[in-house]
Parts: C-alpha cells; sequence; structure tokens
C-alpha cells in the first residue's frame, strides 16, 4: 500500500493570476482555496477536486516563464498535467466547455486504458483531460483519435 494519499498541487507560473484562475473556474468548477499577496508575489491554490490543486505563482507577463513553451518534451522538468474526470458524462462536459472557450478542438486520444482531451489553458500550457477505463495500454502509434462531432 503507498504511503501518500495521491497529487496534492503542482505549482506553476503565471503572468496573471486571475486569467488563469478565472479559467479554471469557468471550466472545471475549481474553487479558490486561498489566495495571498506577499508584496509584489501573489499566488493562489485552486482546488480542482479529489485533493488536487493547480498553485499558481503570479510573476508578471514580462518573466521569461509567464507562458508555456509549446512543444512536447521541450517544457522543462514537468511536461504537462492530466485532470482526471470521474465518470463519462464529466468527461463530455468537460470536453464542450474546452471547445466552448477555444481551448480544445474537442479531439479524444483513446489509449486503451483511457481517453484523453488535450487542451491549452490561457498561459499556453498544454494539459489533458483523463477519463479511466479497462482496456490494454496502448503505445503512441496504437492510439486512436476521434474529432469531435460536426
Amino acid at each position: 500500500m503507498p504511503l501518500t494519499a495521491g497529487c496534492q498541487h503542482v505549482a506553476l507560473v503565471t503572468g496573471d493570476l486571475e486569467r488563469f484562475t478565472s479559467f479554471y473556474e469557468r471550466v472545471f468548477d475549481a474553487k479558490r482555496r486561498w489566495a495571498l499577496e506577499e508584496g509584489q508575489l501573489r499566488h493562489a491554490f485552486i482546488d480542482l477536486g479529489g485533493g488536487f490543486c493547480l498553485h499558481p505563482f503570479e510573476l508578471g507577463e514580462a518573466h521569461p516563464e509567464a507562458k508555456a513553451k509549446p512543444d512536447m518534451f521541450g517544457r522543462g522538468h514537468i511536461d504537462h498535467v492530466s485532470i482526471e474526470a470521474p465518470d463519462r458524462a464529466t468527461f463530455d462536459l468537460l470536453r464542450d466547455r474546452l471547445m466552448n472557450e477555444g481551448a480544445s478542438d474537442g479531439t479524444i486520444a483513446d489509449w486503451g486504458m483511457l481517453e484523453q482531451i488535450s487542451f491549452v489553458d490561457p498561459d499556453g500550457m498544454e494539459a489533458e483531460v483523463s477519463l479511466i477505463k479497462n482496456g490494454k495500454p496502448r503505445t503512441f502509434q496504437e492510439r486512436t483519435l476521434a474529432p469531435a462531432p460536426s
């Protein structure tokens, strides 16, 4: 049995704390648990559910890390974050919300053991929503892609 209860938070850098927080509140019904201003430093805990939070630090738009790097595996130590949907209905709801925000084209990647929707947040960070399912894991070449219905 693991000694931990899961991931509590991931710390991120943003150029605009309000823009960042508002996106996650609109799309994921996330709750801002707290926000602090410490001199020039502003940061917050944004609860996405299940005990998992994002901890954005606002460093200003001019900071070199305020915008995410676009290329997978070239983004730094943490490449991306995946947020788990608890069921199919919620997965579909989040897909619709992300498409309405212009943050995703709605394509579903089926990896066998899970399905994923990729999205880009307001700071350019690529992230995913995942739905766990029964199935054998698939490689990049074996996965299937289903575009959003027209």
